[in-house]
C-alpha cells in the first residue's frame, strides 16, 4: 500500500486570490494535496486583528485522518504564524514563503516598507484602487515582468477588504511572539524580493527552531508562481523535518 500524500493548506497573500495558484496546485499533485485559501476572510472588518472565527476557518479545511501541514505566503505567512499554536496537533509543520514578522520598518528595524509608504498606498487605494493594485503586482513580480493580471477588476470591487489587509500589515507586529512555534518551520524566500526583503526570513530562521531556510536566486516576491519547483522541494524538506 502506498503512503497517502500529505495535505498542505496555504494562506495566500494580499492581492492574489486562490485561483492564481491553480498551476502550482496541479504541479504539486504528485507531492501533496495543496489547497489555497484567501487571507482576507481571516481578518476582522477593520484589519487590526484576526476574525473571531479565524482558527475555526483553518480547521475547517484540515482533514482529520492524514498528515497535514499549514503555511502562508507574505500576508498569509503572518497569519499562519499568528495562529500556529492553535493548529497543533493537526498541523505537523509550517511552510512560510516570503514571510515576515513585521511588514513595516521602524526605528528598530532597517528593512521593510516604511509606514508612511504603506499608508500612502492605502490612500491611493481609495482614489484609484485598480492602478494601485496593478502597481503592487508589478513590484511583486520583480525582477520578472507581470503584463497581465485579469483578476484585478474583480478584487477592486471589494476595496474595503483589501484595505483591511493593508491595515493588518500596518499594525501587526509578531516580533515578540515566542520563538517556538511548536512545530518545524520551512522558510522560503526570493533573494530579489522587492516587497518583503529576504532579511526577514533570515532573521526569523535564526531564532525559530527547528527551522530551515532556502534562499532562491533570481526570483522576487512572486516566488510561488515563478519557482513552483522550489516550493515543492520545501514541502519535501518540511515532511522530512517532521517525520
Amino acid at each position: 500500500m502506498t503512503e497517502e500524500k500529505p495535505f498542505l493548506l496555504m494562506i495566500s497573500g494580499w492581492g492574489y486570490p486562490p485561483p492564481i495558484w491553480d498551476p502550482l496546485v496541479h504541479q504539486a499533485a504528485p507531492v501533496c494535496d495543496l489547497r489555497v485559501i484567501d487571507p482576507l476572510p481571516l481578518l476582522n472588518s477593520s484589519g487590526d486583528g484576526l476574525a473571531a472565527n479565524a482558527v475555526d476557518q483553518i480547521f475547517h479545511h484540515l482533514p482529520e485522518d492524514r498528515a497535514c501541514y499549514a503555511g502562508g505566503w507574505s500576508l498569509g505567512g503572518m497569519i499562519a504564524m499568528q495562529i500556529a499554536r492553535h493548529l497543533r496537533p493537526r498541523s505537523l509543520g509550517l511552510l512560510l514563503i516570503s514571510a515576515t514578522d513585521r511588514f513595516c520598518s521602524d526605528e528598530t528595524r532597517r528593512w521593510g516598507t516604511p509606514v508612511v509608504e504603506l499608508r500612502a498606498m492605502r490612500r491611493n487605494m481609495r482614489r484609484d484602487p485598480e492602478q494601485t493594485l496593478r502597481d503592487f503586482l508589478r513590484q511583486s513580480a520583480f525582477p520578472h515582468e507581470r503584463t497581465e493580471a485579469p483578476w484585478v477588476e474583480v478584487l477592486v470591487r471589494d476595496a474595503d477588504r483589501l484595505d483591511a489587509g493593508l491595515r493588518y500589515l500596518d499594525v501587526t507586529d509578531l516580533r515578540h511572539q515566542d520563538c517556538s512555534l511548536d512545530q518545524p518551520v520551512a522558510f522560503l524566500h526570493g533573494r530579489k524580493d522587492a516587497v518583503v526583503p529576504h532579511t526577514a526570513s533570515r532573521s526569523m530562521a535564526a531564532r525559530i527552531m527547528p527551522s530551515r531556510l532556502d534562499m532562491i536566486e533570481d526570483v522576487g516576491h512572486e516566488l510561488p508562481f515563478q519557482r513552483g519547483d522550489a516550493v515543492l522541494h520545501a514541502v519535501r524538506m518540511l515532511a522530512g523535518m517532521s517525520g
